[in-house]
């Protein structure tokens, strides 16, 4: 018990005496590393770096190396206790002795003090050597108390520690999503060209203002959802190759090793310095190593500016963008010739704490060497027992309670699977553009050829030009406006015929005739060839159509614009003159029925037939026989883009008779595009009242649609109206050909939401809910359906029954409980219930069911 005892006590002044010579030890390591620090102020970051990190070494190392020595002394052997540890006696017994030996040095004098006495007969100065006597008399009585508040500083940093570690770990996982694909892109090359061979996960993070690592072997790096908004793509790219090199160097292991010898020596300034000016110098490593990826200083130092704004104090053991002085950050990048900043401060004050603790602890080691020294140090070892009793009289601490054993992790939740992207609607094919002498109502200049047979034609003009009503001869131009005729057959040889027409200065128009190169008299053989071509440039043009449109209704009514529209070769001007013609007044029915037929006969471009109908649906279309007209004549496109247009022009024009929604599904239904039928469809339902009659051919129609996406959007706004029984049958049927399990249960929820389940729908509904073969999927449909309560026992029984062809234990559990938690069962439903909950492969998910089902009904097992 005794050895025990003296075995403590030697522990306890071991350890004592180590952080008292810490003092002098740690001062002297700073002042080393100030030292270096400042003689290094214009080396790279690196260098600093490393240099400061084998000081916090140094730090580290010295007190263990103290303790190991200390603690290997042996144990002195107890005399009697003496009243007072240090006195003037051994020195002034030193002091004799050495007097005696001056007087004759013949006679041995004792070894034992030979430093002490030699340096006290020297300097005589006894006040010195009693009040170090007395200071290490009371640093020897309070000793224990030292370690005591030492231990609980350590304890209270180690809770600081823990807890900031904890909720790092909690930050990692917490308002935390994956960065746009875009992103993690940039921050996988980045890493690649730093070297990092590490999987790194690049987070975005709702908690974190500032972006951070966190982790040292599955680093994770938190990116605020502030900074993907707030900064530029280069400032972003930036901050992430500085902490991908936070990453590369392993600082975030380095920086608990900091924390955890901060926890340890913190009582010591110099610690803290050097731990500080650690951080200040990879900072500013990073710093070096995301300008070199970036290419430009000014941006990282925008970026790091930016992020200031963002700032928050992060738990110590993070490393973050943000960490380090950013005023001297910012100065280093943008001037890197400024030296760094002066540690002398910190050197001063370990200079005279070095200087104090060295001379007390080394003057105690000295007179501890004497004989005397040694009988003091045993009877004050029995001494510091008794003075120290409280500190091992301490009771015992009571056992741990035995850990009571982990209760099984419930298993992980199968993750959904990711819904399909829906396909990208096609892009709409492009207008042709109108011929390019078309400028009825400017003075630009226009020009235009065309070949007929073996003749060339060519026309080229300026400005507004008007025919004579016969169409033989030019009527009027503007003041700087001409026309010129010219036609030729053959290549190299051949006739030519050449007509200019200018305006004079007197209004008159003058006409020039050249014939075969050579000009001639314009009248008589001039005049005829222009009478001859005129008609079919206005034809082929469209020159003048607002004026000849108007002469030609006006006496020949619309029957005759419609023979010369027969007579019109370009689709272009044909369309033109159609839309003009609608303009000037309301058409019959039978005059509209014989346009209707005619531009679905005559008009070849499926643009120019499209804008002629889409005119005739917004003039108004009155009659069946119009609407059916309309429909054989957008038969006749091919572009189902354009096919689209014209159907949509119809169905927005007006109430519909069901003959005519007949005529149209089967009309749409020759649309190759899903995406333009599907749209067809959806207008006709959102614009139309469909009645029982029309919904066999609107079901035929959708059945032709080959997309599940596609049809689905069909069928979708279509179950949001009101429905009768027969037609929620039909549409089941056809939404139970849907092949993608998603698109087919979003149908089914959309169903359940605005329609009742009855008995006719009953079967067709459940049907399709077990062709879907996705667990996750059918557990959407059922739920959905369950949270329309109370539901029918038979459709109770239809759910438990839909629950056998499900693969998933969780997904079979999720419904269950749902039901439970919904619906009031009867004795056959009960029973229907536990033996869907037995069929359950997991004890876990069929107790989760089996205890729902316990709570909601406690009378049953």
């Amino acid at each position: 018990m005794i050895a025990s005892d003296m075995l403590d006590a030697r522990i306890v002044d071991a350890l004592g005496w180590t952080l008292v010579h810490f003092l002098w030890q740690g001062a002297a390591i700073g002042l080393a590393t100030a030292v270096a620090l400042r003689l290094l102020g214009r080396f790279s970051p690196r260098v600093r770096y490393g240099v400061a990190c084998n000081g916090l070494l140094a730090l580290l190392a010295a007190p263990c190396v103290t303790f190991a020595m200390l603690a290997s002394v042996p144990v002195p052997r107890p005399v009697a206790p003496a009243s007072v540890r240090w006195t003037l006696a051994p020195v002034a017994t030193a002091l004799k002795r050495a007097a005696s030996a001056r007087e004759a040095p013949t006679e041995t004098t004792s070894p034992a003090l030979p430093a002490v006495t030699t340096s006290l007969a020297r300097t005589r100065s006894f006040w010195l050597i009693s009040v170090i006597d007395r200071t290490l008399a009371s640093v020897e009585r309070w000793l224990s108390l030292f370690v005591l508040c030492w231990a609980i500083g350590i304890c209270a940093l180690s809770i600081r520690l823990l807890g900031g570690l904890v909720m790092l770990e909690r930050m990692k996982r917490v308002a935390t999503r994956p960065i746009p694909a875009e992103w993690q892109e940039r921050a996988s090359d980045l890493a690649r060209r730093l070297g990092i061979t590490r999987a790194v996960r690049v987070q975005e993070s709702v908690a974190a203002l500032t972006p951070a690592v966190i982790g040292w072997i599955r680093p994770v790096i938190l990116v605020p959802t502030s900074a993907l908004a707030g900064l530029t793509p280069q400032q972003l790219e930036a901050i992430l190759a500085h902490e991908l090199a936070h990453v590369r160097r392993h600082d975030y292991l380095v920086n608990l090793l900091q924390s955890l010898t901060e926890t340890l020596l913190f009582y010591h300034p110099a610690v803290w310095c050097v731990s500080h000016q650690i951080r200040l110098e990879r900072e500013n490593c990073c710093d070096d190593v995301a300008v070199s990826m970036c290419g430009d200083a000014v941006t990282y130092a925008a970026a790091l500016t930016e992020l200031e704004t963002l700032r928050t104090r992060l738990p110590h053991v993070a490393v973050a963008a943000s960490g380090g002085s950013l005023l001297r950050r910012i100065r280093r990048l943008l001037a890197p010739a400024s030296r760094a900043g002066s540690s002398w401060p910190v050197a001063s004050t370990a200079v005279a704490v070095f200087v104090l603790a060295l001379g007390l602890v080394a003057t105690r080691h000295s007179v501890a060497a004497a004989p005397e020294e040694q009988e003091h140090a045993a009877a004050s070892s029995n001494g510091v027992d008794e003075k120290r009793s409280w500190w091992r009289m301490i009771p015992p601490a009571p056992p741990a309670p035995p850990t009571p054993p982990t209760p099984p992790t419930p298993p992980t939740p199968p993750a959904p699977p990711t819904p399909p992207t829906p396909p990208t609607p096609p892009t709409p094919p492009t207008p042709p553009a109108p011929p390019a002498f078309w400028n009825d109502s400017d003075n630009s200049s226009f020009r235009m050829e065309w070949r007929d047979k073996d003749e060339r034609v060519s026309i080229r003009g300026r400005g507004r030009i008007e025919l004579t009503d016969d169409d033989a001869d030019v009527k009027s131009l503007d003041a700087d406006g001409f026309l010129e005729l010219e036609s030729g057959s053959g290549r190299w040889w051949g006739s030519k015929r050449r007509v200019e027409i200018r305006p004079r200065h007197n209004g008159q128009l003058e006409r020039r005739w050249w014939k075969d190169g050579k000009e001639a008299s314009f009248d008589p053989e001039g005049r005829a060839w222009l009478a001859k071509m005129l008609p079919d440039l206005v034809r082929r043009t469209g020159l003048g159509a607002d004026a000849r449109v108007k002469r030609i209704v006006d006496r020949h009514g619309p029957n005759g614009l419609l023979d010369e529209v027969s007579r019109i070769p370009s689709a272009f001007v044909k369309r033109l003159y159609l839309t003009k013609l609608l303009d000037l007044q309301v058409l019959d029915t039978q005059i509209m029925t014989r346009l209707l037929v005619q531009a679905g006969r005559e008009i070849s471009s499926d643009f120019e037939l499209a804008q002629v109908l889409t005119t005739t649906a917004t003039k108004g279309l009155r009659q069946d026989e119009n609407r059916l007209a309309y429909l054989a004549a957008a038969k006749a496109i091919d572009s189902s883009f354009e096919h689209r247009r014209a159907l949509t022009g119809l169905i927005e024009s007006g109430p519909l008779s069901d003959a005519v929604i007949a005529a149209l599904l089967e009309n749409g239904a020759t649309i190759d595009s899903d995406f333009e039928l599907a749209t067809t469809l959806v207008e006709l339902s959102k614009n139309q009242t469909l009645e029982d009659s029309a919904m066999p051919a609107f079901a035929d129609a959708t059945q032709t649609i080959q997309s599940d996406f596609e049809r689905r959007r069909v069928l979708t706004p279509l179950l949001k109206q009101p429905l009768s029984p027969s037609v929620r049958g039909a549409l089941l049927e056809s939404a139970a050909q849907i092949g993608s399990d998603f698109e087919l249960a979003s149908t089914l929820i959309s169903l359940v939401e605005h329609q009742a389940i009855d008995d006719a729908t009953r079967p067709p509904f459940f049907r399709a809910v077990e062709s879907i073969g996705s667990a996750f999927e059918r557990r959407r449909v059922l739920t959905a359906l369950l949270s329309h309560s109370p539901l029918p026992d038979a459709v109770v029984q239809n759910v438990l029954a839909s629950t056998r062809g499900m693969n998933s234990a969780f997904e079979i559990a999720s419904v269950l409980t749902k039901l439970a938690e919904t619906q009031t069962l009867n004795d056959a439903t009960r029973k229907a219930y536990i033996e869907a909950a037995e069929q359950i492969s997991s004890d876990f998910e069929r107790d989760r069911a089996l205890a729902r089902l316990a709570r909601v009904d406690p009378g049953q097992p």
